[in-house]
This record gives C-alpha cells, sequence and structure tokens, in this order.
C-alpha cells in the first residue's frame, strides 16, 4: 500500500466512524479533518470558507488547491468544491461550460438541505455563455446538472453591476443575494445595493429590500438569509423607509415575507428600536429560520435586554410569533459573554444557535481568542464547537479565524470548522494551515452512581456520564439559577422541587437532563 493511499484509507474511515449512528456517546474520533486532497494528504492550499448541508451528508468550500478535486484544470485561482462528508463523492462545482478551468476567482457557497444545490460567487466569464458583463455574479449549480446564472438582468441579460453574497433555500429552488445591478427588476433607480430573491423553477427575479407598500430602500441593504421554502428573507439595511418610524439613524435587521410584508426584527421584547448597530466597516449578519418564524442577529445595541450590560456585540435571537428578544450570547450559566459575539447561524427548527465569540467566560475549556460555540435556546446551555478530538484546549492559531461562520447539520449533531491550531487531530498538519474540520457534537448521557442519599436536611448523589470527555455537570433546581456541579452533588432538601442535572463537555451538546426530587 502507498504511503498516500494509507493515508486516504486513514481518513475514510475516521469519517464513516463519526458520521455512523452511535448507540452511545462515547464516538471515536469526534473530530476529523475534512480539507484532505484526492490523495489523502494535506490540501496543497488554505479552506477559505465552508457550508454544511442541512442533513449533514455534503459541504461545499472555497480553495486554490488544484488537488482538492480531480479535472481542477484552472490552478491557482480559487474554486468551490462539492465534497460528502463521508470524503467521497468530490466535485468542481465553479466549472467552466466547455470543461476547461474557470478564468476567475469562485467563492462564497451556499448549499441546500440535501446537499445537491449549491450557490456562490465568481468573478469567471466562462461558466455559462453570455457571461459578459465583466462583474461578479451569483450561479447555482445542482449536481449532475449544468450551472445557471442568478444575477441575471429582467431581460435576460447580463446584470450591470456586481452581485454577491448568495444564500440558497432548504429546497434549492430560491436563491437571495445582494446587488449593485440597477437592472435585475424593474424600477431600481435607488443607485444601491439590493437584496433579491430568484426563483429557479419560473425564472423569475424579484427585490425584497422594499417597505410593506413596495416603496424602495433609500439606503444599502444587504446580508440576505432566506428561510427553507423562499417565503421569508432577513436582511440587514440602513434605509429609514421600510418601515414606520424609523428614527434611530442606525442599520437595522428586517424580514420581508412571500406576502410583501416587511418588518423590522432589531427590535426590544418591548418594541423599541435599538439604540446602535454594529459599527463600520462590519455589519450584521443575520439569519433565519427554516419557517421563517426566528430570525438571530448581531448587534452594538444596549436598548434590547436589561441582561445587556458589557458594552460588547452581543447576538440576539427574535420570536417573530411571541414578539420576543432574547440574548443568545450567553454561558450554560447564564452569564453573558464578557467580549464580542457575532456571526450567528440557526438550525431550522430556531432550538440551536451557533455563534463566533471573543469571550473567555462562555465556557471553562475557552481557547485563546475568537472560538466557536453552539447555545440550545430551549435548554439555556452554551458549548464549544471547535475541540480539539482528544478533548485538550486548544492551541494558539497563526492565523487569526475572524469572521468565522460555525456550520450546523438541521439535528444540531454535526458542525464543521476551520481552524489553524495545531493541535485540532493527531497527527497534527506540517505547517499547520487553514484546514477544514468537521465535529460530532452528539450530546452524552447523565447517569448517577448509586442511589442518592437523604441526610442532614441534603440530598447527596454521584453523577457520571457515559462519555469520558464529559466531566462538567450541570444543576438547576427547577427554574432557578442553573450553577456548576458534580461528579459529587450535595443539594438542600426541598419538599417538591426537582433537581435537574446535565453533562457536558468541550466540543459537545450538553446531555438531557435527569430529575431528581428533592423532597
Amino acid at each position: 500500500m502507498q504511503p498516500h493511499t494509507k493515508l486516504a484509507t486513514t481518513a475514510l474511515l475516521a469519517v464513516a466512524l463519526l458520521t455512523a449512528p452511535a448507540a452511545a456517546a462515547t464516538v471515536p474520533h469526534r473530530t476529523v479533518t475534512l480539507s484532505t486532497s484526492i490523495f489523502g494528504a494535506p490540501l496543497t492550499q488554505p479552506v477559505l470558507d465552508a457550508v454544511l448541508s442541512g442533513n449533514g451528508a455534503a459541504i461545499a468550500y472555497t480553495t486554490a488547491a488544484p488537488d482538492a478535486a480531480l479535472g481542477d484544470l484552472d490552478g491557482a485561482i480559487p474554486d468551490v468544491f462539492r465534497q460528502d462528508t463521508n470524503g467521497t463523492g468530490r466535485s468542481i462545482v465553479s466549472e467552466a461550460f466547455d470543461g476547461t478551468g474557470a478564468n476567475g476567482a469562485s467563492l462564497s457557497p451556499s448549499i441546500s438541505g440535501n446537499g445537491l444545490t449549491i450557490a456562490f460567487t465568481s468573478l469567471a466569464s466562462n461558466l455559462v455563455l453570455g457571461d459578459t458583463d465583466g462583474q461578479p455574479d451569483v450561479f447555482v449549480r445542482t449536481r449532475g446538472g449544468a450551472t445557471q446564472l442568478v444575477s441575471v438582468a429582467v431581460d435576460g441579460g447580463p446584470a450591470n453591476g456586481p452581485s454577491f453574497e448568495p444564500d440558497v433555500s432548504a429546497d434549492g429552488r430560491f436563491v437571495a443575494f445582494t446587488s449593485l445591478a440597477s437592472n435585475l427588476v424593474a424600477g431600481d433607480t435607488n443607485g444601491v445595493a439590493d437584496v433579491f430573491v430568484r426563483d429557479l423553477a419560473l425564472r423569475t427575479t424579484r427585490r425584497v429590500s422594499v417597505s410593506s407598500t413596495g416603496e424602495q430602500g433609500t439606503r444599502p441593504s444587504s446580508g440576505p438569509a432566506i428561510d427553507a421554502d423562499g417565503g421569508s428573507v432577513a436582511f440587514q439595511s440602513s434605509a429609514r423607509n421600510l418601515v414606520p418610524d424609523d428614527t434611530n439613524h442606525a442599520a437595522d435587521v428586517f424580514v420581508h415575507d412571500a406576502g410583501g410584508v416587511t418588518e423590522r426584527v432589531s427590535v426590544a421584547t418591548s418594541g423599541k428600536q435599538q439604540d446602535r448597530a454594529i459599527a463600520a466597516p462590519f455589519r450584521s449578519a443575520p439569519d433565519i429560520s427554516g419557517d421563517g418564524r426566528y430570525v438571530v442577529f448581531d448587534t452594538d445595541a444596549r436598548s434590547l435586554s436589561a441582561q445587556d450590560t458589557n458594552e460588547r456585540t452581543d447576538v440576539y435571537l427574535r420570536d417573530r410569533r411571541r414578539k420576543r428578544t432574547t440574548l443568545v450570547s450567553a454561558s450554560s450559566l447564564n452569564v453573558q459573554g464578557n467580549n464580542d459575539s457575532i456571526t450567528p447561524r440557526i438550525t431550522p427548527n430556531g432550538r440551536f444557535v451557533t455563534f463566533q465569540s471573543f469571550a473567555s467566560n462562555l465556557v471553562p475549556q475557552d481557547g485563546p481568542r475568537e472560538d466557536l460555540f453552539v447555545r440550545d435556546v430551549r435548554a439555556g446551555t452554551t458549548s464549544l464547537i471547535n475541540a480539539t478530538d482528544s478533548g485538550a484546549r486548544r492551541r494558539s492559531e497563526p492565523v487569526k479565524q475572524l469572521l468565522q461562520t460555525a456550520q450546523l447539520s438541521d439535528d444540531a449533531r454535526t458542525a464543521i470548522f476551520i481552524s489553524a491550531a495545531p493541535n485540532i487531530v493527531s497527527p497534527l498538519p506540517a505547517p499547520p494551515s487553514r484546514e477544514l474540520y468537521l465535529r460530532r457534537l452528539q450530546p452524552p448521557t447523565v447517569k448517577s452512581v448509586g442511589k442518592a442519599t437523604r441526610s442532614g436536611g441534603r440530598l447527596r448523589l454521584r453523577v457520571s456520564a457515559d462519555d469520558p470527555l464529559a466531566t462538567r455537570f450541570l444543576c438547576r433546581v427547577d427554574d432557578a439559577v442553573p450553577f456548576a456541579c458534580g461528579p459529587r452533588v450535595a443539594v438542600r432538601r426541598t419538599a417538591g422541587r426537582n433537581l435537574r442535572i446535565r453533562a457536558g463537555g468541550p466540543g459537545m451538546l450538553w446531555s438531557r437532563a435527569i430529575t431528581v426530587p428533592l423532597g
């Protein structure tokens, strides 16, 4: 067996173990490398960005490495690639129509729920026939199908401005994107960036960065996120005429639905508008749940929650149905992060929110500088995502990972992330580069050891978990403030009240709670 063949076999085996259903929470190799070449060795160029399909079966990513898939003929030009998470199914997405290499860089992929449809931005002019605008355009490609131009003028001709930031719906039919072009729809005369949605089935484009009466925004809009069936689109805008009473002179987050209604969601539960937005040159990065009910966004506002006292950028969740806004960037002990939290993403059911943070108090195993986290909104728990396979603390990275977005599968059991830390997996990459990793976040199962004893007015017991890396425990008496506990637990006995205990560890979701009566 040749050395590169052995490496490839080992990598495939590790991924197979990782993605196979497990009867218990003990998962061998919770973290594995996905950014390997067709020979199983590390890629010759770093991964720039990556997305994960909702079913967790496929990824799309950008790299200039020519050895990411067979047939890459354009040399060091960045391309978008598709790959199954089991290491197979590699293909070039940004492929020229005549089979030659693309003549411009491609980046910013977005992938459908089943992993078959990928939207992306490209500067290449030879991905489709007739691309003569000399501008960055948005394209979409379905596995086994041809590449389609998404940012097309209303008359079928080329766009007269750049288009970028694609987001494809879970069903693969709709693509939301940002464009400075003025000829994608009729009546676009505002001269600023707008947000559009392309229906790939009907081959029609509509502008969504408009008011409920159809009035176009007077200032730029960008950062679209589309729900599962294309009915609702979240975006950020500095326009002041999209909703009535927008007087804060700050960029806000909006949702435009299929009925043509535009709603501002970056408001407090009381309806009070935010007092500030993220400072330039940065801007908010919203995301929306599958049914359009929940929207997450980052903001510098101090007026959205009484809990917000850190004077930093924070992540919030807006429940559009209940008109409720909740702070997300907090620890499992319900303590707000002590530094900036940014780039949130939400699962289709609205339960799990990922974000990047510079905070050092969200989890005990926090690495240096920025880390990636997942918040279980229902349970009120926060977990680290970019954890090492061994469970050791991540070492410092020679390359900053600023503005990275963690990607979760729909069930939140699988995540992907990019890291240049030298100890994410073993053996270590040499030299350390921006590698793409898959992390299995499957929660452990908590169990009590022996019988609980009740003496001296206190209940005492020992707890453990079925995963040896799950060495942290979280206790909560009814709805009181949670506290760290275990493996030995001693709580005052109180009739009619219950103790709930969860187990967790670095790079895994917190377990379901076991309930122990305190009477």
